[in-house]
Protein backbone atom coordinates (compact mmCIF):
# COMPACT_ATOMS: atom_id res chain seq x y z
CA UNK A 1 0.00 0.00 0.00
CA UNK A 2 1.37 3.53 -0.51
CA UNK A 3 2.89 5.21 2.88
CA UNK A 4 2.87 9.00 2.50
CA UNK A 5 5.29 10.78 0.42
CA UNK A 6 8.16 12.68 2.65
CA UNK A 7 9.01 16.00 1.24
CA UNK A 8 12.60 16.89 1.30
CA UNK A 9 14.50 20.05 0.47
CA UNK A 10 17.29 18.47 -2.46
CA UNK A 11 19.54 21.12 -3.14
CA UNK A 12 20.05 24.82 -4.11
CA UNK A 13 21.88 25.43 -7.56
CA UNK A 14 22.25 26.94 -10.79
CA UNK A 15 19.51 26.53 -12.81
CA UNK A 16 19.41 24.70 -16.11
CA UNK A 17 16.62 27.09 -17.63
CA UNK A 18 18.86 29.39 -20.40
CA UNK A 19 15.91 31.71 -19.93
CA UNK A 20 16.57 32.20 -15.95
CA UNK A 21 19.85 33.61 -16.17
CA UNK A 22 23.46 31.85 -14.99
CA UNK A 23 22.96 33.94 -11.46
CA UNK A 24 19.59 32.95 -11.03
CA UNK A 25 19.55 30.35 -8.00
CA UNK A 26 16.33 28.18 -7.31
CA UNK A 27 15.17 25.60 -4.97
CA UNK A 28 13.82 22.16 -6.15
CA UNK A 29 11.15 20.30 -4.38
CA UNK A 30 10.48 16.66 -4.51
CA UNK A 31 8.44 14.11 -3.43
CA UNK A 32 9.21 10.69 -2.41
CA UNK A 33 6.47 7.50 -1.47
CA UNK A 34 6.17 4.17 -2.09
CA UNK A 35 3.23 2.51 -3.82
CA UNK A 36 2.88 -1.91 -4.45
CA UNK A 37 6.39 -2.34 -3.14
CA UNK A 38 8.12 0.35 -5.21
CA UNK A 39 9.50 3.16 -4.85
CA UNK A 40 8.71 6.38 -6.55
CA UNK A 41 10.06 9.59 -7.49
CA UNK A 42 8.49 12.80 -8.33
CA UNK A 43 9.20 16.26 -9.12
CA UNK A 44 6.26 18.86 -9.60
CA UNK A 45 6.87 21.38 -12.54
CA UNK A 46 8.48 24.96 -12.08
CA UNK A 47 6.03 27.49 -12.15
CA UNK A 48 8.03 29.14 -15.00
CA UNK A 49 6.92 25.93 -16.73
CA UNK A 50 3.36 26.04 -15.60
CA UNK A 51 2.57 29.55 -16.58
CA UNK A 52 3.83 29.44 -19.83
CA UNK A 53 1.53 26.24 -20.16
CA UNK A 54 -1.31 28.19 -18.77
CA UNK A 55 -0.13 31.05 -20.95
CA UNK A 56 -0.57 28.61 -24.00
CA UNK A 57 -4.06 27.65 -23.30
CA UNK A 58 -5.15 30.85 -22.77
CA UNK A 59 -7.18 30.65 -25.84
CA UNK A 60 -8.85 27.63 -24.87
CA UNK A 61 -9.69 28.61 -21.34
CA UNK A 62 -11.66 32.01 -22.44
CA UNK A 63 -13.42 29.82 -25.19
CA UNK A 64 -14.85 27.45 -22.72
CA UNK A 65 -14.97 30.12 -19.96
CA UNK A 66 -17.06 32.39 -22.31
CA UNK A 67 -19.29 29.54 -23.32
CA UNK A 68 -19.69 28.46 -19.39
CA UNK A 69 -20.61 31.61 -19.03
CA UNK A 70 -22.94 32.06 -21.86
CA UNK A 71 -24.77 29.46 -20.90
CA UNK A 72 -25.49 30.33 -17.09
CA UNK A 73 -26.66 33.95 -18.21
CA UNK A 74 -23.54 35.95 -17.51
CA UNK A 75 -23.95 37.33 -21.38
CA UNK A 76 -26.98 38.85 -22.43
CA UNK A 77 -27.83 41.06 -25.08
CA UNK A 78 -27.21 44.07 -22.92
CA UNK A 79 -24.21 43.37 -21.96
CA UNK A 80 -22.40 42.37 -24.82
CA UNK A 81 -22.69 45.28 -26.89
CA UNK A 82 -21.45 45.40 -30.78
CA UNK A 83 -17.85 46.24 -30.23
CA UNK A 84 -16.93 44.01 -27.41
CA UNK A 85 -19.23 41.05 -29.55
CA UNK A 86 -16.82 41.85 -32.75
CA UNK A 87 -13.90 41.62 -30.46
CA UNK A 88 -14.43 38.27 -29.16
CA UNK A 89 -15.25 36.54 -32.47
CA UNK A 90 -12.00 37.67 -34.21
CA UNK A 91 -10.33 36.26 -31.15
CA UNK A 92 -12.58 32.82 -31.32
CA UNK A 93 -11.53 32.40 -34.79
CA UNK A 94 -8.49 31.41 -33.28
CA UNK A 95 -9.29 29.33 -30.89
CA UNK A 96 -8.93 25.78 -31.03
CA UNK A 97 -11.67 23.79 -33.02
CA UNK A 98 -13.92 22.92 -30.25
CA UNK A 99 -13.35 26.19 -27.94
CA UNK A 100 -13.58 28.10 -31.32
CA UNK A 101 -17.01 26.94 -32.15
CA UNK A 102 -18.90 26.66 -29.11
CA UNK A 103 -18.08 30.60 -28.60
CA UNK A 104 -19.50 31.41 -32.37
CA UNK A 105 -22.96 29.47 -30.96
CA UNK A 106 -23.09 30.72 -27.59
CA UNK A 107 -22.50 34.57 -29.58
CA UNK A 108 -25.36 33.60 -32.07
CA UNK A 109 -27.52 32.11 -29.73
CA UNK A 110 -27.65 36.12 -27.67
CA UNK A 111 -28.24 37.63 -31.39
CA UNK A 112 -29.25 34.69 -34.52
CA UNK A 113 -29.28 37.41 -37.04
CA UNK A 114 -25.95 39.23 -37.19
CA UNK A 115 -25.15 38.44 -40.65
CA UNK A 116 -21.22 39.83 -39.85
CA UNK A 117 -20.37 37.00 -36.96
CA UNK A 118 -22.19 34.49 -39.86
CA UNK A 119 -19.76 35.07 -42.16
CA UNK A 120 -17.03 35.63 -39.71
CA UNK A 121 -18.17 32.49 -38.74
CA UNK A 122 -17.86 30.68 -42.50
CA UNK A 123 -13.94 32.60 -42.67
CA UNK A 124 -13.15 30.57 -39.98
CA UNK A 125 -13.93 27.32 -41.17
CA UNK A 126 -12.18 28.62 -44.40
CA UNK A 127 -9.15 29.23 -43.30
CA UNK A 128 -9.15 25.48 -41.37
CA UNK A 129 -9.39 24.07 -44.64
CA UNK A 130 -12.47 22.88 -43.85
CA UNK A 131 -14.85 23.64 -47.28
CA UNK A 132 -17.55 21.33 -46.59
CA UNK A 133 -18.58 22.74 -43.05
CA UNK A 134 -18.15 26.10 -45.11
CA UNK A 135 -20.43 25.13 -47.56
CA UNK A 136 -23.05 22.92 -45.66
CA UNK A 137 -23.21 26.52 -42.79
CA UNK A 138 -23.94 28.25 -45.81
CA UNK A 139 -26.59 25.89 -47.57
CA UNK A 140 -28.41 26.03 -44.05
CA UNK A 141 -28.22 29.99 -43.79
CA UNK A 142 -29.15 30.78 -47.68
CA UNK A 143 -32.13 28.15 -47.17
CA UNK A 144 -33.22 29.72 -43.86
CA UNK A 145 -35.82 32.66 -44.76
CA UNK A 146 -34.66 34.82 -41.52
CA UNK A 147 -31.65 35.42 -42.93
CA UNK A 148 -31.81 37.23 -46.94
CA UNK A 149 -28.77 38.87 -47.06
CA UNK A 150 -27.22 39.63 -50.01
CA UNK A 151 -23.27 38.47 -48.72
CA UNK A 152 -24.80 35.26 -47.94
CA UNK A 153 -26.37 34.33 -51.22
CA UNK A 154 -23.19 35.42 -53.16
CA UNK A 155 -20.65 33.57 -51.16
CA UNK A 156 -22.57 30.34 -51.14
CA UNK A 157 -22.78 30.95 -55.42
CA UNK A 158 -18.71 30.93 -54.96
CA UNK A 159 -18.70 27.91 -53.29
CA UNK A 160 -20.98 26.22 -56.04
CA UNK A 161 -19.33 27.49 -58.82
CA UNK A 162 -15.79 26.48 -57.50
CA UNK A 163 -17.27 23.16 -56.63
CA UNK A 164 -15.27 20.06 -58.67
CA UNK A 165 -16.36 18.71 -60.38
CA UNK A 166 -19.66 20.82 -60.93
CA UNK A 167 -23.02 19.96 -61.06
CA UNK A 168 -25.52 20.53 -63.56
CA UNK A 169 -27.32 21.61 -60.07
CA UNK A 170 -25.02 23.49 -58.68
CA UNK A 171 -24.90 25.86 -61.45
CA UNK A 172 -28.45 26.22 -62.12
CA UNK A 173 -28.57 27.32 -57.92
CA UNK A 174 -25.19 29.17 -58.73
CA UNK A 175 -27.18 31.40 -61.51
CA UNK A 176 -30.45 31.56 -59.41
CA UNK A 177 -28.64 33.33 -56.00
CA UNK A 178 -26.80 35.40 -58.29
CA UNK A 179 -29.73 36.89 -60.33
CA UNK A 180 -31.46 37.48 -56.78
CA UNK A 181 -28.29 39.47 -55.63
CA UNK A 182 -27.78 41.26 -58.78
CA UNK A 183 -31.21 42.54 -58.62
CA UNK A 184 -31.06 43.49 -55.18
CA UNK A 185 -31.09 47.21 -53.65
CA UNK A 186 -27.48 46.56 -52.56
CA UNK A 187 -25.40 48.28 -54.99
CA UNK A 188 -21.76 47.00 -54.29
CA UNK A 189 -23.00 43.15 -54.07
CA UNK A 190 -25.09 43.85 -56.85
CA UNK A 191 -22.37 44.92 -59.22
CA UNK A 192 -19.75 42.04 -57.76
CA UNK A 193 -23.46 39.28 -58.59
CA UNK A 194 -23.40 40.59 -62.03
CA UNK A 195 -19.41 39.94 -62.01
CA UNK A 196 -19.38 36.62 -61.08
CA UNK A 197 -22.68 35.98 -63.42
CA UNK A 198 -20.58 37.10 -66.53
CA UNK A 199 -17.96 34.51 -65.41
CA UNK A 200 -20.38 31.80 -65.17
CA UNK A 201 -22.26 32.77 -68.60
CA UNK A 202 -18.81 33.24 -70.35
CA UNK A 203 -17.64 29.51 -68.96
CA UNK A 204 -20.60 28.18 -70.51
CA UNK A 205 -19.46 29.45 -73.74
CA UNK A 206 -22.48 32.12 -73.58
CA UNK A 207 -20.32 35.10 -74.26
CA UNK A 208 -23.62 37.43 -75.08
CA UNK A 209 -25.32 36.80 -71.92
CA UNK A 210 -22.22 37.51 -70.57
CA UNK A 211 -21.82 41.02 -71.78
CA UNK A 212 -25.78 41.44 -71.02
CA UNK A 213 -25.43 41.43 -67.52
CA UNK A 214 -22.42 43.79 -67.11
CA UNK A 215 -23.94 46.26 -69.60
CA UNK A 216 -26.25 48.30 -67.51
CA UNK A 217 -23.35 49.04 -64.57
CA UNK A 218 -20.19 49.21 -67.46
CA UNK A 219 -20.24 53.24 -66.71
CA UNK A 220 -20.61 53.30 -63.60
CA UNK A 221 -18.93 50.48 -62.09
CA UNK A 222 -15.29 50.52 -64.61
CA UNK A 223 -13.91 47.77 -63.63
CA UNK A 224 -17.00 45.64 -64.72
CA UNK A 225 -17.04 48.00 -67.86
CA UNK A 226 -13.48 47.09 -68.70
CA UNK A 227 -14.58 43.08 -67.91
CA UNK A 228 -17.91 44.09 -70.28
CA UNK A 229 -15.61 45.75 -72.94
CA UNK A 230 -13.10 42.31 -73.13
CA UNK A 231 -15.72 40.13 -73.41
CA UNK A 232 -16.68 42.22 -77.02
CA UNK A 233 -13.53 43.06 -77.90
CA UNK A 234 -12.05 39.16 -77.29
CA UNK A 235 -15.35 38.14 -79.23
CA UNK A 236 -14.49 39.51 -82.20
CA UNK A 237 -16.56 42.64 -82.15
CA UNK A 238 -15.45 46.71 -82.64
CA UNK A 239 -15.35 48.14 -79.72
CA UNK A 240 -17.45 50.86 -79.22
CA UNK A 241 -15.54 54.10 -78.79
CA UNK A 242 -17.88 56.51 -76.97
CA UNK A 243 -18.08 53.17 -74.36
CA UNK A 244 -14.28 52.76 -74.40
CA UNK A 245 -13.67 56.73 -73.04
CA UNK A 246 -16.58 56.83 -70.72
CA UNK A 247 -15.34 53.94 -68.47
CA UNK A 248 -11.95 55.71 -69.14
CA UNK A 249 -12.80 58.62 -68.06
CA UNK A 250 -14.55 57.30 -64.99
CA UNK A 251 -11.70 54.59 -64.73
CA UNK A 252 -9.17 57.11 -64.11
CA UNK A 253 -11.29 59.90 -61.77
CA UNK A 254 -11.53 56.78 -59.36
CA UNK A 255 -7.42 55.82 -59.85
CA UNK A 256 -6.55 59.80 -58.93
CA UNK A 257 -8.75 60.04 -55.87
CA UNK A 258 -6.99 56.98 -54.54
CA UNK A 259 -5.12 57.79 -51.34
CA UNK A 260 -3.14 54.01 -50.24
CA UNK A 261 -1.93 52.03 -52.76
CA UNK A 262 -4.43 50.85 -55.98
CA UNK A 263 -6.52 48.19 -55.30
CA UNK A 264 -5.47 44.77 -57.75
CA UNK A 265 -8.78 44.36 -59.32
CA UNK A 266 -8.43 48.21 -60.71
CA UNK A 267 -5.22 48.19 -61.49
CA UNK A 268 -6.47 44.78 -63.46
CA UNK A 269 -9.14 47.25 -64.85
CA UNK A 270 -6.47 49.72 -65.75
CA UNK A 271 -4.46 47.21 -67.91
CA UNK A 272 -7.02 45.95 -69.76
CA UNK A 273 -7.85 49.28 -71.34
CA UNK A 274 -4.19 49.56 -72.22
CA UNK A 275 -4.44 46.26 -74.58
CA UNK A 276 -6.86 46.79 -76.02
CA UNK A 277 -5.78 50.01 -77.24
CA UNK A 278 -2.63 48.68 -78.18
CA UNK A 279 -0.38 49.83 -75.43
CA UNK A 280 1.68 47.25 -74.34
CA UNK A 281 4.29 49.74 -73.72
CA UNK A 282 2.40 51.74 -71.78
CA UNK A 283 0.61 49.46 -69.49
CA UNK A 284 3.83 47.83 -68.37
CA UNK A 285 5.09 51.35 -67.56
CA UNK A 286 2.11 52.11 -65.68
CA UNK A 287 2.34 49.00 -63.82
CA UNK A 288 6.09 49.82 -62.89
CA UNK A 289 5.17 53.63 -62.11
CA UNK A 290 2.33 52.59 -59.08
CA UNK A 291 3.51 52.84 -55.85
CA UNK A 292 2.85 50.43 -52.59
CA UNK A 293 1.92 47.33 -54.78
CA UNK A 294 3.70 44.17 -52.98
CA UNK A 295 5.53 42.05 -54.96
CA UNK A 296 3.09 38.99 -55.17
CA UNK A 297 0.86 41.38 -56.33
CA UNK A 298 3.03 42.81 -59.11
CA UNK A 299 3.96 39.27 -59.92
CA UNK A 300 0.24 38.35 -60.05
CA UNK A 301 -0.54 41.34 -62.54
CA UNK A 302 1.95 40.67 -64.56
CA UNK A 303 1.16 37.39 -65.55
CA UNK A 304 -2.29 38.27 -66.43
CA UNK A 305 -0.40 40.97 -68.90
CA UNK A 306 1.36 38.37 -70.03
CA UNK A 307 -1.98 36.27 -70.90
CA UNK A 308 -3.73 39.50 -72.39
CA UNK A 309 -0.67 39.99 -74.45
CA UNK A 310 -1.34 36.64 -76.09
CA UNK A 311 -5.02 37.41 -76.52
CA UNK A 312 -4.63 40.80 -78.33
CA UNK A 313 -2.02 38.56 -81.10
CA UNK A 314 -4.69 36.47 -81.34
CA UNK A 315 -7.64 39.09 -81.67
CA UNK A 316 -5.82 41.79 -83.76
CA UNK A 317 -4.53 38.73 -86.00
CA UNK A 318 -5.98 38.64 -89.50
CA UNK A 319 -8.08 35.27 -90.02
CA UNK A 320 -4.86 33.65 -91.81
CA UNK A 321 -2.79 34.02 -89.02
CA UNK A 322 -2.17 31.32 -86.28
CA UNK A 323 -1.28 32.01 -82.55
CA UNK A 324 2.20 31.56 -81.90
CA UNK A 325 1.76 27.64 -80.78
CA UNK A 326 4.76 27.78 -78.59
CA UNK A 327 3.57 30.28 -76.23
CA UNK A 328 0.00 29.09 -76.53
CA UNK A 329 0.96 25.23 -75.01
CA UNK A 330 3.29 27.17 -72.46
CA UNK A 331 0.20 28.69 -71.36
CA UNK A 332 -2.08 25.48 -71.30
CA UNK A 333 0.47 23.92 -69.23
CA UNK A 334 0.53 26.70 -66.70
CA UNK A 335 -3.35 26.74 -66.61
CA UNK A 336 -4.84 23.52 -68.37
CA UNK A 337 -8.46 24.83 -67.18
CA UNK A 338 -8.06 28.42 -68.13
CA UNK A 339 -11.36 29.26 -70.79
CA UNK A 340 -9.87 31.36 -73.00
CA UNK A 341 -6.70 29.12 -73.99
CA UNK A 342 -9.07 25.82 -73.97
CA UNK A 343 -11.03 27.99 -76.75
CA UNK A 344 -8.45 28.95 -78.64
CA UNK A 345 -6.70 25.68 -78.48
CA UNK A 346 -10.35 23.55 -79.22
CA UNK A 347 -10.99 26.16 -82.08
CA UNK A 348 -7.71 25.67 -83.55
CA UNK A 349 -8.08 21.62 -83.84
CA UNK A 350 -11.54 22.03 -84.99
CA UNK A 351 -11.17 24.42 -87.85
CA UNK A 352 -10.02 21.81 -90.93
CA UNK A 353 -8.58 24.51 -93.16
CA UNK A 354 -6.44 26.97 -90.80
CA UNK A 355 -3.42 27.50 -91.80
CA UNK A 356 -0.29 27.10 -89.61
CA UNK A 357 -2.57 25.06 -86.86
CA UNK A 358 -0.98 21.56 -87.28
CA UNK A 359 0.91 21.50 -84.24
CA UNK A 360 -2.28 22.51 -82.07
CA UNK A 361 -4.74 20.52 -83.77
CA UNK A 362 -1.87 17.31 -83.30
CA UNK A 363 -1.89 18.33 -79.81
CA UNK A 364 -5.66 18.55 -79.24
CA UNK A 365 -5.96 14.97 -80.76
CA UNK A 366 -3.38 13.58 -78.88
CA UNK A 367 -4.88 15.05 -75.23
CA UNK A 368 -8.53 13.86 -76.49
CA UNK A 369 -7.15 10.28 -77.43
CA UNK A 370 -5.22 9.38 -74.50
CA UNK A 371 -7.52 10.72 -71.91
CA UNK A 372 -5.49 13.52 -70.90
CA UNK A 373 -7.26 16.82 -71.82
CA UNK A 374 -8.36 19.29 -68.89
CA UNK A 375 -11.85 18.87 -68.07
CA UNK A 376 -12.59 22.72 -70.01
CA UNK A 377 -10.68 21.68 -73.06
CA UNK A 378 -12.91 18.41 -73.44
CA UNK A 379 -16.23 20.52 -72.99
CA UNK A 380 -15.44 22.74 -75.76
CA UNK A 381 -14.05 20.46 -78.08
CA UNK A 382 -17.12 18.90 -77.69
CA UNK A 383 -19.15 21.56 -78.39
CA UNK A 384 -17.70 22.60 -81.43
CA UNK A 385 -17.76 19.15 -82.73
CA UNK A 386 -21.79 19.20 -82.44
CA UNK A 387 -21.96 22.86 -83.97
CA UNK A 388 -19.97 21.37 -87.22
CA UNK A 389 -22.19 18.32 -87.20
CA UNK A 390 -25.52 20.54 -86.62
CA UNK A 391 -24.49 22.73 -89.54
CA UNK A 392 -23.10 20.36 -91.95
CA UNK A 393 -24.14 16.50 -90.66
CA UNK A 394 -26.43 14.68 -92.62
CA UNK A 395 -25.15 11.03 -92.02
CA UNK A 396 -25.25 8.58 -88.63
CA UNK A 397 -21.43 8.44 -89.17
CA UNK A 398 -21.32 12.45 -89.41
CA UNK A 399 -22.53 12.09 -85.72
CA UNK A 400 -20.03 9.71 -84.83
CA UNK A 401 -16.78 11.79 -83.47
CA UNK A 402 -19.39 13.87 -81.47
CA UNK A 403 -21.28 10.71 -80.16
CA UNK A 404 -17.98 9.67 -78.94
CA UNK A 405 -16.92 13.42 -76.83
CA UNK A 406 -20.11 13.31 -75.53
CA UNK A 407 -19.29 9.49 -73.89
CA UNK A 408 -16.52 10.75 -72.83
CA UNK A 409 -17.46 14.46 -71.19
CA UNK A 410 -20.32 11.71 -69.85
CA UNK A 411 -17.43 9.89 -68.33
CA UNK A 412 -15.91 13.11 -66.79
CA UNK A 413 -18.62 14.81 -65.78
CA UNK A 414 -21.46 12.61 -65.20
CA UNK A 415 -24.29 15.35 -64.60
CA UNK A 416 -23.71 17.60 -66.91
CA UNK A 417 -27.74 18.13 -68.32
CA UNK A 418 -26.73 19.38 -71.15
CA UNK A 419 -24.26 16.76 -72.45
CA UNK A 420 -26.69 13.87 -71.40
CA UNK A 421 -29.60 15.29 -73.28
CA UNK A 422 -27.99 15.23 -76.37
CA UNK A 423 -26.23 12.47 -76.42
CA UNK A 424 -29.54 10.44 -75.79
CA UNK A 425 -31.11 12.68 -78.94
CA UNK A 426 -28.54 11.60 -80.96
CA UNK A 427 -28.82 7.65 -79.96
CA UNK A 428 -32.70 7.75 -80.79
CA UNK A 429 -31.74 9.17 -84.30
CA UNK A 430 -28.75 7.19 -85.07
CA UNK A 431 -28.43 3.91 -82.86
CA UNK A 432 -31.59 2.09 -82.59
CA UNK A 433 -29.80 -0.90 -80.80
CA UNK A 434 -29.01 1.48 -77.58
CA UNK A 435 -32.43 3.15 -76.75
CA UNK A 436 -32.35 1.54 -72.90
CA UNK A 437 -28.77 3.38 -72.96
CA UNK A 438 -30.25 6.81 -74.09
CA UNK A 439 -33.11 6.62 -72.06
CA UNK A 440 -31.20 6.13 -68.76
CA UNK A 441 -29.50 9.37 -70.32
CA UNK A 442 -32.64 11.17 -70.74
CA UNK A 443 -34.00 10.64 -67.26
CA UNK A 444 -31.02 11.18 -65.43
CA UNK A 445 -31.10 14.72 -67.11
CA UNK A 446 -34.64 14.73 -66.05
CA UNK A 447 -33.79 14.38 -62.50
CA UNK A 448 -31.16 17.29 -63.04
CA UNK A 449 -33.52 19.41 -64.78
CA UNK A 450 -37.27 18.04 -63.50
CA UNK A 451 -39.64 18.80 -66.02
CA UNK A 452 -37.62 20.91 -68.91
CA UNK A 453 -39.30 20.63 -72.17
CA UNK A 454 -36.14 20.01 -74.00
CA UNK A 455 -35.48 16.97 -72.20
CA UNK A 456 -39.26 15.74 -71.74
CA UNK A 457 -39.27 15.67 -75.78
CA UNK A 458 -36.10 13.72 -75.81
CA UNK A 459 -37.78 10.95 -73.73
CA UNK A 460 -41.02 10.71 -75.76
CA UNK A 461 -38.70 10.14 -78.98
CA UNK A 462 -36.78 7.61 -76.93
CA UNK A 463 -40.82 6.04 -75.38
CA UNK A 464 -41.99 5.80 -78.79
CA UNK A 465 -39.05 3.65 -80.59
CA UNK A 466 -39.14 1.68 -77.45
CA UNK A 467 -42.71 0.76 -78.53
CA UNK A 468 -43.93 2.84 -75.36
CA UNK A 469 -46.31 4.86 -77.69
CA UNK A 470 -49.23 6.15 -75.22
CA UNK A 471 -46.36 6.71 -73.04
CA UNK A 472 -44.50 8.88 -75.41
CA UNK A 473 -47.68 10.46 -76.89
CA UNK A 474 -48.33 12.10 -73.45
CA UNK A 475 -45.37 13.38 -73.03
CA UNK A 476 -44.72 14.58 -76.32
CA UNK A 477 -48.49 16.80 -75.73
CA UNK A 478 -47.20 18.18 -73.18
CA UNK A 479 -44.31 19.27 -74.78
CA UNK A 480 -45.40 20.48 -77.99
CA UNK A 481 -46.97 23.87 -76.71
CA UNK A 482 -44.24 24.94 -75.26
CA UNK A 483 -41.95 23.61 -78.29
CA UNK A 484 -43.82 24.91 -81.17
CA UNK A 485 -41.10 25.06 -83.74
CA UNK A 486 -39.65 21.35 -82.85
CA UNK A 487 -40.03 19.70 -86.48
CA UNK A 488 -39.53 16.14 -85.22
CA UNK A 489 -42.02 16.57 -82.41
CA UNK A 490 -44.79 17.13 -84.86
CA UNK A 491 -43.77 14.35 -87.37
CA UNK A 492 -43.86 12.09 -84.46
CA UNK A 493 -47.07 12.94 -83.44
CA UNK A 494 -48.53 12.67 -86.59
CA UNK A 495 -47.41 9.28 -87.06
CA UNK A 496 -48.90 7.94 -83.55
CA UNK A 497 -52.20 9.90 -84.01
CA UNK A 498 -51.92 7.77 -88.03
CA UNK A 499 -51.76 4.64 -85.77
CA UNK A 500 -54.77 5.64 -84.06
CA UNK A 501 -56.93 6.56 -85.96
CA UNK A 502 -57.06 10.22 -85.29
CA UNK A 503 -56.51 11.57 -88.73
CA UNK A 504 -57.72 15.63 -87.88
CA UNK A 505 -54.75 15.51 -85.62
CA UNK A 506 -52.38 14.04 -87.69
CA UNK A 507 -53.14 16.10 -90.59
CA UNK A 508 -52.95 19.45 -88.30
CA UNK A 509 -49.21 18.72 -87.24
CA UNK A 510 -48.33 17.82 -90.77
CA UNK A 511 -50.18 21.27 -91.59
CA UNK A 512 -47.30 22.89 -88.72
CA UNK A 513 -44.77 20.76 -90.25
CA UNK A 514 -44.75 22.02 -93.80
CA UNK A 515 -44.34 25.59 -92.30
CA UNK A 516 -41.24 25.01 -90.36
CA UNK A 517 -37.77 23.85 -91.99
CA UNK A 518 -36.96 20.41 -92.09
CA UNK A 519 -33.50 19.25 -90.40
CA UNK A 520 -31.02 18.25 -93.06
CA UNK A 521 -30.75 14.53 -91.23
CA UNK A 522 -33.91 14.10 -91.43
CA UNK A 523 -33.97 11.63 -93.28
CA UNK A 524 -32.30 9.12 -90.98
CA UNK A 525 -35.05 9.20 -88.42
CA UNK A 526 -38.24 10.88 -89.64
CA UNK A 527 -40.10 7.43 -90.47
CA UNK A 528 -41.15 5.47 -88.04
CA UNK A 529 -41.99 1.93 -87.91
CA UNK A 530 -45.15 1.87 -84.98
CA UNK A 531 -47.38 -0.72 -84.77
CA UNK A 532 -50.10 -1.00 -82.01
CA UNK A 533 -48.67 -3.80 -80.08
CA UNK A 534 -45.39 -2.54 -79.74
CA UNK A 535 -42.01 -2.14 -80.76
CA UNK A 536 -40.73 1.20 -83.15
CA UNK A 537 -37.87 1.95 -84.62
CA UNK A 538 -36.71 4.30 -86.96
CA UNK A 539 -34.15 3.76 -89.84
CA UNK A 540 -30.84 4.65 -89.75
CA UNK A 541 -27.96 2.77 -90.17
CA UNK A 542 -26.21 1.42 -87.20
CA UNK A 543 -23.16 2.94 -85.69
CA UNK A 544 -22.10 2.97 -82.14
Amino acid sequence: MARAGDRRKVRSGRSNDPMAGSSRRYTQVTFRFKLFGKNYLMRPPSLKFLGRTLLLSLPAILGVLFASSQAAGLFTESALDAKAKYRVVAAASTFDKPAGEMVFKRVLSVDPNDIEVWLKYVEMFEARKQPFKSKLLLSDLVEARELRDARLYTKFAEFLMLEEPTSAASVIKAEKLLRLVATSDNPVESVLARRKLSLLYLSMNNRETAYRILEPVMIDFPVAGSEALWIEWTGGKKLDKDQLGRVMTRLDSYLLNQVSSVPYETALAKTRMFIMQGQEKEARDWLKAQPGLSDSIIDKLNRELEEMTMVASIVTSVDSKTPDWPKLEALLKRDPEHPVWTQIAATLWSEPNKVGATPAKNWVQQQLDDGSASLNLLKRATILSAQIFNAKGTRAEDSLPVRQLYRKLLKRDPDNYIALNNLAMLIYKYEPDHLAEGLAYAQRANELIPNAPEIQETIGQLLVRMGRIDDAQTILERCVDKLPMEWNMHNTLAQIYDLKGMMEKAEAHRLVMSKLKKPPDAANYEKLNLTSQGQSKSQPEKSS
